[in-house]
């Protein structure tokens, strides 16, 4: 059953990476589909399960892998949909975020061993920086700041300089106010007792 915390996180997560039901390439040119999960080659993509555009005929591995090539090599954005060929099933997309919100709970585990103890806002916060930049490992002064339980540098070394305003149209742009809402997370940790 779902708590109150994997209702926020969701919320959150998809807030910042958007709901997307086409590959396409993100800033950074990868691949992505779904809530921003990354799929990094074309036999990654070939697993995963898309249909035409009628929504009815399922898409082989084959058209998928030359869809991923097409989409990286045109470097198609999240709001030309009209360009895609293939889609991911509703379904599919909230399944992925899930598969990727487990694996991270992993990985944030893995990097902070206090990680379940923290309040729920401090850990919004680090699922936020890794879901957006893959791990908290490259983050030490945050994770630092984090042991400590000080909030208020947590919150002055969670700014990611790399989110500059992003391609209008998706969730998070201008993606400048995914700092303030992480920075937010963690200034009101402050405020638990």
């Amino acid at each position: 059953m779902p708590t109150n915390f994997d209702g926020r996180l969701r919320a959150l997560i998809e807030a910042h990476e958007g709901r997307v039901s086409f590959m396409y390439c993100d800033t950074a040119g990868i691949v992505t589909v779904g809530v921003g999960h990354a799929v990094f080659t074309a036999d990654e993509a070939s697993r995963l399960r898309f249909h035409h555009r009628t929504g009815i005929a399922p898409a082989s591995p084959a058209e998928i892998s030359d869809e991923w090539a097409r989409v990286k090599s045109i470097r198609l954005g999240p709001c030309q949909e009209g360009l895609a060929a293939l889609f991911m099933p509703d379904d599919n997309i909230t399944g992925l975020l899930y598969e990727d919100l487990a694996r991270f709970t992993q990985t944030i585990s893995q990097e902070l061993p206090h990680f379940a103890a923290l309040p729920d806002d401090a850990r919004l916060a680090c699922f936020d920086i890794a879901f957006n930049c893959g791990s908290l490992h490259g983050w030490p002064k945050l994770r630092a700041a984090i042991a400590e339980r000080d909030w208020a540098s947590a919150a002055r070394e969670c700014f990611r300089p790399t989110l500059e305003p992003r391609i209008a149209g998706i969730a998070d742009a201008p993606n400048g106010q995914r700092n303030k809402d992480t920075r937010a997370l963690f200034l009101a940790c402050t405020q638990t007792v």
